[in-house]
């Protein structure tokens, strides 16, 4: 028994670390398109198996953050809710990060900036939730804000959840268009207060 199990081990192990060629990439399969007018997609496994997917899109005037949801992997998708919706003249949306929590809660991360006429006033990473696998979101928090003074955005917030259990969202804040800082805070109360920094 022992002896099936190295070989097959074995077997395994020489196949995975085979030589490839270098420089050549294949494509896997066809690519899949969950929203023809979405960018920057971030998804997550659910503890149902299904995979949850954020992203934001423009519709018309207005940015929009969605939700899409896929029961078989990721070989289709079907949109599941809408997260936040604002006009593209005066706001910007995007880096939408979900996350589901141990309860079933999903939260939903993105950057929520202030830019009336093409300039930033003011920048934010909030949280949003959903108590209904995704169909509907509530705003739950403000990680992080400042008011625009020169180039100091704050971008891409990722979601996790640490060892203890408290929740942590890191992101990234410019202090200069050649220099920016990585953050994290985190949350003991499933995201509704966050530390300070």
């Amino acid at each position: 028994m022992l002896c099936a199990i190295l070989t097959a081990v074995r077997s395994f192990s020489s196949s995975l670390f085979r030589p490839k060629l270098a420089g050549r990439v294949v494509q896997a399969s066809s690519p899949i398109v969950i929203d023809s007018a979405g960018v920057y997609i971030r998804a997550t496994a659910l503890k149902d198996g299904t995979l949850l997917a954020g992203y934001a899109a423009t519709d018309g005037s207005q940015h929009v953050l969605r939700a899409a949801r896929s029961i078989n992997g990721g070989l289709s998708w079907s949109r599941q809710g809408e997260v936040y919706r604002a006009d593209e003249v005066t706001h910007d949306l995007d880096n939408a990060f979900p996350l589901q929590l141990p309860s079933g809660r999903l939260l939903y991360a993105y950057r929520n900036h202030d830019r009336p006429n093409s300039q930033y006033t003011y920048y934010r990473i909030t949280v949003s939730y959903s108590d209904d696998s995704g169909k509907s979101f509530k705003y739950l928090s403000t990680v992080a804000q400042r008011a625009a003074s020169g180039v100091n955005g704050l971008w891409e917030p990722f979601l996790r959840i640490a060892n203890d259990g408290t929740i942590q969202c890191y992101y990234s804040a410019e202090n200069s268009s050649t220099d920016q800082d990585g953050f994290m805070r985190e949350s003991s109360d499933g995201g509704l207060t966050v530390s300070n920094y």
